[in-house]
């Protein structure tokens, strides 16, 4: 025998599958027969059938972890090999790798023949996969948290499709879903977690920190306009604040901030430079807060108002001064200009004029601006005063007799008419007419002297009392004293000239007199030479007397007028008219001729504003008129030809008082015609001829001396 086969007895046990065993039979003898042995038979043995079933005993695992399949049983030396019957698995070798958790996956193990057996396959076996881990770690996205701010959370890693949701682990924030809010400053803390699914469990991160910052407090920042003055200091508000939240108390410390101009110099639209110190929040919750910077604001420079402006200048004066008008202060480098506010005042330069007293006048001092300062105003109120008005008594006596009388001249330092009356107390004693005092009866004769001033002089009065005593028995014969008359006062007033305004007048009265006392100062009585002398001229001739000095004058007639100049620039021009005024024209000779009752144009211009003129007529003297000149120093008047004046030559004389206070007086010859009517239509019609005849005015330039 020979093979892989035993044989014991009859039973042959084969060692191995296949031909390779030899058996040889032998039949033993008997009594009858003899061994006898067989040919040597090779025996075949077929694989068997593996007597142990296979078993799979790896049944579950889990998932995303590969499962090492393992089996028991079957019989031979095969190996066992695997494969996927159904599930959400496969297999590579002995490894089952789950593609989804749950107990969908069958496998089958199969144990390959070998030469003694047959194959075998397990029963179709379900392996069950648990959910695994997730085989990634899950991280919290990073964050910049502030102070008041919600923050979307965000995480990555992990396994499957979970989705990720997020826990509040500790600080100062509070989780909502995905979103954080720091609720105050500090770090918070929280984890991220991602859902498990079909083949995942749960998975949490670690825990992950955040600092919370301070939040970023923003303000606006606003600069005032100022005025120049000399620094860059610069004053802001604040505005409005943004970024408080929770209404906490927060604030801004506005003396943390430091403002200042780029430069001190007046401009629009300047940069202001801020400063911002510490500290410079405040408030419960300043420490949540950041401040931001704030953008610098423009503000604007302007010229500043002065201040200290004052007048130095007195603030009185008298009329016909100057006053050097003066003013310190200011803070520009301006010049001081002075101007009338009110009031009748003039300024030439410096100097302050008026032309009338009694008055106040409102003066400007204004100091100009440069570019750092505005002009600057002040008003002063300056009063000016009137000219203190003396009065003179040139004749005055202090006894008298009953029946005798005494002619009062009283002279005005202004060259204005006083008035000369009687006191009530003293009309039984003593009267006056035209200056001249009569004595009625002894006792106190008290006469009163008044000027009511002008414009430019003060009012004035003084009085004299003069005791008179009983005459003693009457002469044979009476004389009078020298230069008085007894001829009845006789009144006369002047027209004014239509379109002008009216002036003043002073009632005129006639006296007739041979001598008068010298008189070459006072404008409002006759003027005579130092003898007392009046002039006395022929028709058609003049005389001009200054301060009592006979001058040369230039004097040119015309048609229609006598001019005369003056050397100190007076100007007096004569014209004769009838009673309504209309010209009646020179005679041809040059010679003044008009009737009683028609009148004199007296023009005169260099005038000393606010003195006294007055007209007289001569032989005996007898005024027709008087007033005073105009603010501009000129005079326009007509004054009547008294009507009952003795027909003839008369001087016609004019006084007033130029300038420096000069007293003038200007004389003419002039005929008073006969009062006859018929004479007066006559020269009236022979006027009337001449200004026709001379239609073109005829002028020629004459220089008369005095002639006696």
């Amino acid at each position: 025998m020979s093979g892989a086969c035993t044989v014991s007895g009859a039973t042959l046990t084969p060692t191995a599958a296949g031909n390779s065993c030899v058996v040889r039979a032998t039949k033993d003898a008997d009594d009858n027969y003899l061994s006898r042995v067989s040919t040597d038979t090779n025996v075949i043995f077929a694989q068997a059938a593996q007597t142990s079933p296979v078993m799979v005993t790896s049944t579950s695992g889990t998932f995303g972890t590969d499962l090492a399949l393992t089996s028991s049983g079957g019989t031979g030396t095969g190996a066992v090999s695997w494969s996927v019957v159904s599930g959400a698995c496969t297999v590579s070798g002995a490894t089952l790798t789950p593609t989804a958790a749950g107990n969908s996956c069958v496998v089958r193990a199969t144990k390959t023949a070998d030469n003694n057996f047959l194959s075998r396959a397990s029963v179709d076996t379900a392996i069950s996969f648990a959910r695994g881990p997730q085989s990634i770690g899950i991280t919290v996205g990073s964050l910049s948290l502030i102070y008041g701010q919600m923050e979307v959370l965000t995480a990555s890693g992990g396994s499957g499709t979970g989705t990720y949701s997020f826990d509040y682990i500790a600080g100062p924030c509070s989780v909502s879903g995905q979103s954080v809010i720091a609720t105050d400053i500090g770090t918070c803390t929280v984890t991220a977690t991602r859902s498990g699914d079909a083949n995942y469990v749960d998975a949490t991160s670690a825990a992950t920190s955040f600092s919370i910052a301070r939040r970023p407090l923003s303000f606006s920042l606003t600069a005032s306009n100022k005025p120049y003055d000399g620094s860059t200091t610069a004053t802001v508000a604040i505005g409005n604040l943004s970024g408080v939240v929770n209404n906490d108390d927060v604030t801004v410390n506005l003396s943390r901030v430091i403002a200042t101009f780029i430069d001190d110099e007046v401009g629009n639209n300047k940069v202001v430079v801020v400063t911002l110190q510490s500290n410079l929040l405040q408030g419960a919750d300043a420490s949540k807060y950041l401040h931001v910077t704030p953008v610098n604001p423009r503000a604007n420079i302007v010229r500043a108002n002065q201040t200290g402006l004052s007048f130095t200048s007195a603030s009185s004066m008298t009329v016909g001064e100057s006053l050097q008008l003066q003013a310190s202060g200011g803070q520009s480098s301006g010049v001081v200009t002075f101007a009338v506010s009110s009031g009748d005042c003039v300024i030439t330069g410096n100097q302050l004029t008026a032309s009338r007293g009694g008055v106040n006048c409102v003066v400007a001092a204004t100091k100009t601006g440069d570019a750092r300062y505005n002009a600057m105003s002040v008003s002063q109120t300056v009063a000016v005063n009137k000219i203190a008005q003396q009065l003179t008594v040139q004749s005055g006596i202090s006894t008298a007799v009953v029946g005798s009388t005494h002619v009062m001249s009283v002279t005005s330092d202004a060259f204005l008419a006083p008035t000369i009356a009687i006191a009530n107390s003293s009309a039984p004693v003593c009267s006056i007419s035209a200056d001249v005092i009569t004595f009625l009866a002894p006792g106190t004769c008290l006469v009163s002297v008044s000027q009511s001033g002008t414009d430019r002089y003060s009012p004035v009065a003084i009085s004299q009392t003069i005791e008179v005593t009983a005459a003693p028995p009457p002469p044979t014969s009476v004389t009078t004293s020298p230069g008085v008359s007894t001829n009845t006062p006789v009144t006369n007033s002047r027209t004014p000239v239509a379109g002008e305004p009216p002036v003043a007048m002073t009632p005129s009265t006639t006296t007739t007199t041979t001598t008068l006392p010298p008189n070459q100062v006072d404008p409002t009585r006759p003027m005579t030479n130092q003898l007392g002398e009046l002039p006395d001229l022929e028709a058609g001739s003049t005389t001009v007397m200054i301060r009592g000095q006979e001058v040369v004058a230039q004097v040119v007639a015309t048609s229609e007028n006598i001019v005369m100049r003056l050397p100190n620039k007076v100007e007096v021009v004569l014209a004769p008219t009838d009673e309504q005024g209309n010209a009646l024209g020179v005679g041809t000779d040059g010679t003044i001729r008009v009737f009683g009752s028609q009148q004199i144009r007296v023009q005169m211009s260099g005038l000393i504003p606010g003195t006294t003129y007055s007209v007289y007529l001569f032989s005996e003297p007898t005024e027709i008129g008087r007033g005073v000149a105009r603010a501009d120093g000129t005079i326009n008047e007509l004054f009547p030809v008294p009507e009952e004046l003795e027909s003839g030559s008369h001087t016609l004389q004019v006084n007033g008082v130029g300038p420096d206070a000069e007293v003038i007086s200007v004389a003419l010859g002039i005929l008073v015609m006969e009062t006859s009517d018929n004479t007066r239509l006559v020269v009236t019609l022979i006027g009337f001829a001449m200004l026709c005849a001379l239609f073109v005015p005829l002028s020629f330039r004459r220089r008369f001396s005095r002639n006696r």
